[in-house]
């Protein structure tokens, strides 16, 4: 619980990103902490944090798509390809597709299985909470034509996981419960951006 509150998880978001070669040395170390954070039940500002995070890592431009597309599956498989390269990328900065793919795929696993992996109260309270705060756009953002698919996979099981509670499913079926992620973004489009200059 003190791990939530701490200013732990916009720290770690931003070292992620401003310095990606922390990934060869600390890779699972940050991401046990933050599914220490997102652990049911999580609260809105971290998982509204987490999603933007994840969307500031989808691709933007027509190369990004085309590296995406060549990567491989797994994760395991993205991490010993982002270990083979740690040499060759460790001055770079912004972080690589590969990177970028990697830390989305990591965390959209701990999301699918902390929900595919609890028990039934559990699964609906955080498919709940993750409709209410971030909605269904967000789950289908992830799916768009081109990105990575393991992240259309992972995407795909939280969602069918959401899908699974007839309440959910009804409002999918409505159109409702949409855009909450896109709370307060600016400042995500505005780090992107610069990232991108």
């Amino acid at each position: 619980m003190v791990i939530r509150r701490s200013p732990l998880l916009p720290r770690l978001l931003f070292t992620l990103t401003d310095m990606p070669e922390l990934l060869w040395t600390t890779n699972d170390i940050v991401f046990n902490l933050i599914s220490a954070i997102i652990q049911p039940p999580c609260d809105s500002r971290s998982l509204l944090k987490i999603s933007q995070f994840i969307a500031s890592t989808m691709p933007t431009i027509a190369d990004e798509f085309a590296i995406e597309a060549s990567l491989p599956f797994h994760i395991s498989e993205l991490q010993t390809a982002l270990l083979a390269n740690s040499k060759a990328e460790e001055a770079t900065s912004p972080p690589s597709v590969l990177q970028m793919v990697y830390m989305r795929n990591r965390i959209l696993n701990v999301m699918a299985n902390f929900l595919s992996h609890s028990s039934p109260s559990i699964n609906q309270q955080m498919s709940e909470h993750i409709v209410r705060v971030l909605g269904f756009d967000w789950l289908l953002s992830l799916m768009s034509p081109s990105v990575h698919s393991g992240t259309v996979y992972l995407a795909l099981r939280i969602l069918l996981s959401t899908l699974a509670h007839p309440p959910l499913l009804q409002k999918f079926r409505d159109g409702s419960a949409n855009g909450g992620w896109l709370a307060d973004a600016d400042s995500v489009v505005r780090n992107r951006a610069a990232v991108r200059e």
